[in-house]
């Protein structure tokens, strides 16, 4: 899993558009949360995703 930053630019591994790291959450089970957001057709739209299915975008 990628170290991941506040400000980090990511996307899924699965494909999606660009998005910014907003927030990250270590749970007390070791899993990390992290909140994500981008615009949608103008809208600023937030996400919550686990770590492990986020990549750094190149």
């Amino acid at each position: 899993m990628a170290d991941f930053q506040l400000g980090d630019i990511v996307k899924l591994k699965s494909g999606s558009p660009k998005m910014t790291v907003a927030y990250i959450d270590t749970q007390r089970d070791g899993r990390t949360d992290i909140s994500c957001v981008y615009f949608n057709e103008g809208k600023l739209v937030e996400v919550k995703i686990f770590a492990d299915g986020l990549e750094k975008e190149k």
